[in-house]
């Protein structure tokens, strides 16, 4: 609670606007507890630190803008990026904003909607949060993956030795395949197809006439 009124103050003596709470409010027999009234500021500007640090309180920052562009921005410049919330009766205004938004999640005409929280991944895209939990990206946080492979014992891999004049052909004819040239990859055909059969075979384990 402290915390969270020291940076309603520094807002207020920035020149920032308290339209209502911000003091502390504890419940009837919840004296021991840190409660905050929900505050609502206006006047503020991105540089305060109420409107750049996560506060886990009922406080409300209004700062307007003149573009969806310029809002866009505005919620990007931040260190975190966990949840947002868009507010719009065009859905597919409000969902190429949600997809420009560095966050997490983002709620479009809602904000912690409970039904559908379990059954999608629940993090952070910047420094709001660790990791992922819930849902199938949250069983796999929860999970080490072990990579296990086989190789048939027909076969073996070419890039294990012993190396000779057709495998180092081959090699050149492989690298030349790649290149974005359309004539490097017309000669490796020419040059290297032969080859490219020799060693397909020897993976096989058969031989081919030379």
């Amino acid at each position: 609670a402290a915390h969270v009124e020291a940076l309603l103050g520094e807002a207020v003596a920035g020149g920032a606007t308290l339209h209502c709470g911000g003091a502390s409010a504890g419940p009837e027999g919840c004296e021991a507890g840190y409660f905050i009234a929900p505050a609502v500021l206006t006047g503020t500007t991105p540089e305060m630190r109420i409107s750049r640090e996560p506060i886990d309180a009922p406080v409300l920052v209004v700062e307007p803008v003149d573009t969806v562009e310029q809002a866009i921005a505005l919620a990007n410049d931040s260190d975190y990026g966990l949840g947002a919330s868009v507010w719009s009766a065009d859905r597919y205004q409000s969902t190429r904003i949600a997809r420009e938004l560095h966050a997490g999640m983002v709620w479009l005409n809602d904000h912690l909607p409970g039904p559908t929280v379990s059954r999608g991944p629940w993090g952070a895209a910047a420094g709001g949060g660790i990791g992922r939990t819930l849902g199938a990206a949250g069983l796999r946080a929860c999970a080490q993956e072990k990579l296990i492979t086989w190789d048939p014992p027909a076969m073996r891999g070419q890039w294990w030795g012993p190396y000779d004049e057709a495998s180092l052909r081959a090699a050149r004819a492989v690298a030349k395949l790649r290149s974005s040239r359309e004539a490097d990859r017309d000669r490796a055909w020419r040059e290297g197809a032969i080859a490219l059969v020799q060693m397909g075979a020897r993976a096989f384990g058969r031989g081919v006439p030379r």
